[in-house]
């Protein structure tokens, strides 16, 4: 149907350039930067559905769950996004699917909006519940949280945060890059190559410190510097390079906090009974 659509646009579709978009490196580190929101959060999802990996099926699973998706989704159907919303002049889905699909593309949209909205009020609400609880020993149960997610969601956009979106991604993927990396140099440098802490992550509030400086030191310091750069005022270059930056920032201090630290706050009591599949390093 799109494709019997008088196109808006006369030109090539590969030719498409919005009006005052810049071209060049630094615009192209800029776009990348705000892609870093959307990548951050696709190990997250990745993750939550490899739980019920079984250990036969890993080797699979790196494609079947880390990989195929993410191609599809942001490569395939990213893409033809691009596509309707050249070709119809209208870059809003919610819009253009109505448009051509009529009363069913009304029902489409609000079904998968409503199962998207559903997804992130369940995490959101976890998150905050872990939180509160963890930090402030606040319990006041899962169903307060979801509604103080759901009145948070509507509250910002109808404050427009759509309208802020680039800004918004930009921060959120300097946060999850700083934290991806901490992650990583965790697992790979700190267990695997120094040999500091446990061998395993463990899971137990009971065996934990409430605190472990490690990760939450690096984090909030990577994080801070990387935003300040986002803003612009480390120079055009950082800020295009923020959550790069906010990285490597991520990586190093993990390290010499870890050093620093000889692996203390990792766990308060080790457990004798890990399974062997468990252990990283």
């Amino acid at each position: 149907m799109a494709t019997r659509t008088p196109s808006v646009y006369e030109g090539s579709f590969w030719s498409y350039m919005p009006e005052g978009v810049q071209i060049g490196g630094t615009a192209l580190l800029l776009c990348i930067g705000m892609q870093h929101g959307i990548m951050g959060l696709t190990p997250l999802l990745a993750s939550d559905y490899a739980r019920f990996l079984k250990p036969k099926d890993m080797k699979i699973g790196i494609f079947a769950i880390g990989f195929i998706p993410q191609i599809f989704c942001f490569g395939v159907m990213g893409g033809l996004g691009i596509w309707f919303g050249v070709r119809l002049g209208e870059p809003n889905p919610g819009v253009y699917i109505v448009f051509l699909l009529g009363i069913f593309g009304a029902l489409f949209t609000m079904l998968t909006q409503v199962r998207i909205n559903i997804t992130n009020i369940y995490s959101g609400s976890l998150s905050l519940s872990n939180f509160f609880e963890n930090i402030f020993k606040f319990k006041p149960g899962r169903r307060f949280w979801v509604v103080v997610t759901g009145v948070a969601a509507m509250v910002l956009m109808l404050g427009g945060i759509v309208n802020h979106l680039e800004t918004v991604m930009t921060f959120q993927g300097v946060f999850l890059l700083a934290w991806a990396a901490i992650l990583v140099t965790d697992a790979v440098i700190v267990k695997r190559f120094l040999k500091i802490g446990p061998g395993y992550y463990e899971e137990r509030q009971r065996n934990l410190y409430k605190w472990n400086p490690v990760g939450v030191v690096s984090l909030v310091v990577a994080s801070g510097l990387g935003t300040i750069a986002a803003l612009g005022f480390l120079g055009t270059f950082l800020q295009s390079t923020a959550a790069f930056l906010a990285a490597v920032l991520a990586s190093i201090l993990t390290v010499v906090i870890a050093i620093a630290t000889k692996g203390k706050y990792y766990i308060k009591a080790e457990d004798r009974h890990i399974e062997r599949e468990d252990y990283i390093a």
